[in-house]
Formats: C-alpha cells, structure tokens, sequence
C-alpha cells in the first residue's frame, strides 16, 4: 500500500536555496519538493522517480535559487510497504515506522539556503526551529525510552555556533567576506 508524507515550511526571509539533501530509506519511491513562490508560481527544487536508497546525496543546483520571504517549502514523499516494490527489504513487508535503522524510514528534504542579507540569519533560524521544535512537541530535549538510548540531538551534545559555522564557510566559499566575519561572532557567543 501507498502511504505519503508531507510536509512544509514558509521561509520568514529571502534567501537563496544552493541544493537539497533528500534522506529516506528503502520502500521510498517518489519524492518531490516544490517552492511556492507568494506570487502562486511554483519552482520545481527535486523530484526523484523511483528513488533508491543509495542515492542520499547532497545535489547542488548549478545556479542558486533565489527564493523571496513569504515562499513556501513543500515536500512530498511516497512510500510502497509491498510485494511489489523491489526495494522492500522485508519479504513479506512488514509494518515500517520511523526510525534510525534502514529498515525503518525517514522522510527529510533539507534545503540548504543562505541569507540574501545576513543580519536575517538569526530570524531565519529561530523560525525553522520553532517549526523543528512544534513538529517533535519538544521531544528532541527528552530522552527516548526504547532501549534507553539518548537522542538524536541530545542538549548536552549540542554544539553552539554549529549553524553559524557551516552558513560560514559556504559564505566564505562564495566571497562574502563581511558576512563570515559577522557568522564568526555570532558563533563565538
């Protein structure tokens, strides 16, 4: 049987989009994630027919998307538990939930972006951690009970200035020298 998951986000600030990681794992077979400008025009960001596990890659666009504030980010992922599905590990399929194993399955489009103004990076990342933060209902800070391991994004394990770094170097790669520096400060505190 088919299932879908979908899921979106409307950006707060313009920003300019490099490329996309797409992650899920075996009974995945379509993905799309689409930009919806505010003007009602849609810009295609990926999609893959007929996904295969072997291709969690980071695809950069050969020219940045430039994305105004008010666009919204949507992903749609398809998944097949069947028979049918040549990708299924699980003959006859089993019930699949979410989960860190490759038998279980995940559904992420990470779009990678930069500030157009970098004063609107912390704007930006407060708004995609509050979507973070009400889609887990604050889950990612408590530990998870099965088996007793810790989570993913365990507060005691958080690096702070981590995002603020890695905006840094794309940042440095693309000559925005004044930006890198304003990263670097924000990171240091």
């Amino acid at each position: 049987p088919m299932y879908k998951v979908r899921d979106h986000f409307t950006l707060p600030v313009e920003v300019e989009a490099l490329g996309v990681i797409p992650h899920a794992h075996y009974i995945c077979k379509d993905m799309k994630g689409v930009a919806i400008l505010p003007d009602g025009k849609r810009k295609w960001m990926i999609w893959i027919r007929n996904w295969n596990f072997n291709w969690q890659e980071q695809y950069r666009y050969a020219k940045p998307m430039r994305l105004p504030a008010g666009t919204r980010l949507e992903m749609e992922f398809t998944y097949d538990n069947s028979e049918a599905n040549p990708r299924n590990p699980s003959h006859p399929p089993q019930p699949v939930s979410w989960g860190m194993g490759s038998h279980d399955e995940m559904a992420g489009l990470h779009v990678q972006v930069v500030p157009a103004r970098m004063e609107d990076l912390e704007e930006l990342g407060k708004a995609l951690w509050g979507k973070v933060m009400r889609s887990l209902g604050g889950g990612i800070y408590r530990h998870r009970r099965n088996g007793g391991r810790g989570n993913l994004l365990d507060p005691r394990r958080r690096c702070r200035g981590g995002r603020q770094r890695d905006v840094g170097v794309i940042c440095h790669r693309r000559g925005r020298r004044a930006a890198v520096d304003l990263l670097l400060r924000q990171a240091r505190r």
